[in-house]
């Protein structure tokens, strides 16, 4: 006998099932859709300019023709830089953007010096040609996995 609570629970549980479905759809499913084709790459390379070790440098890889994320950035140090896998970096294309400053030898007055902060800093500037940052024309396109790409930059 069958007083209608038997239908409403099943009606219950169903709903329960849905949501515990559509709880894993959304929480474990979703944030990995799409990214099943991306294949992750490192990268790594030395930085020259006119044939000499860029010392310190910055360098920003930004994601082109459809090549998706966010792209990634590394610091140069000694002429050289990396990216492992997890830096954010996916096979595709990247335009490229390099950042080196050297000092002047002049010391120049911090706008707003902090108590535990010097007055006086070395001035830098900015001595790469805007062709290889702000005006970039360099590319690079990554395979998945490991990649080697060497920047010789040249002021001619």
């Amino acid at each position: 006998m069958d007083n209608g609570c038997g239908a409403a629970m099943f009606k219950r549980n169903v709903s329960r099932r849905q949501l515990v479905l559509l709880f894993f759809w959304t929480v474990v499913y979703l944030p990995t859709a799409g990214c099943g084709g991306l294949q992750q790459a490192e990268l790594s390379g030395e930085v020259t300019y006119d044939g000499t070790p860029v010392e310190s440098g910055f360098m920003r890889f930004f994601p082109v023709q459809g090549t998706p994320g966010d792209g990634a950035s590394a610091n140069i140090e000694d002429g050289k830089y990396s990216l492992a896998a997890d830096d954010g970096l996916v096979a595709g294309a990247y335009r490229v953007s390099i950042m080196a400053s050297r000092e002047t030898g002049r010391k120049i007055k911090v706008p707003e010096p902090t108590p535990d902060a010097p007055s006086h800093v070395m001035e830098t500037f900015q001595y790469l040609p805007e062709k290889f940052n702000s005006r970039t024309e360099l590319q690079v396109t990554l395979k998945p996995g490991s990649n080697k790409e060497d920047f010789a930059l040249s002021s001619k």
